[in-house]
């Protein structure tokens, strides 16, 4: 499979992670630093060194990650996580975290 967006970035940072990145979500608490590679966000909004080098660069990087097979399937068990965490407490994306945190997460949710 070819990686012309250097999507191994995003495997890379999150194979040591992936399980608090889920405990974290499905408690509704996000206590260890992973938002950006785990929730990307648009190119240019992120001024920190981790949101540059996990920022999604274009629509085309975008599909590529949500097509990935790896990528894909982590993103969407980390929505229903969050989702279904939020339908069982009343909580939103909100509750997460600090508003800094809730932000990037809001921001990965924008749509295109």
């Amino acid at each position: 499979m070819s990686d012309d967006y250097n999507l191994r970035r995003f495997l890379n940072a999150q194979v040591g992670v992936y399980d608090t990145v889920l405990a974290e979500l499905r408690a509704g608490r996000k206590a260890s630093h992973w938002i950006w590679f785990v929730f990307p966000q648009i190119a240019g909004l992120g001024h920190s060194a981790m949101a540059q080098q996990f920022a999604i660069g274009s629509l085309d990087e975008a599909k590529a990650y949500l097509q990935h097979p790896v990528l894909a399937c982590n993103i969407h068990e980390d929505f229903y996580c969050n989702r279904r965490y939020a339908a069982t407490t009343s909580l939103t994306a909100g509750g997460l975290a600090a508003q800094s945190v809730d932000i990037l997460f809001q921001v990965c949710l924008l749509p295109s």
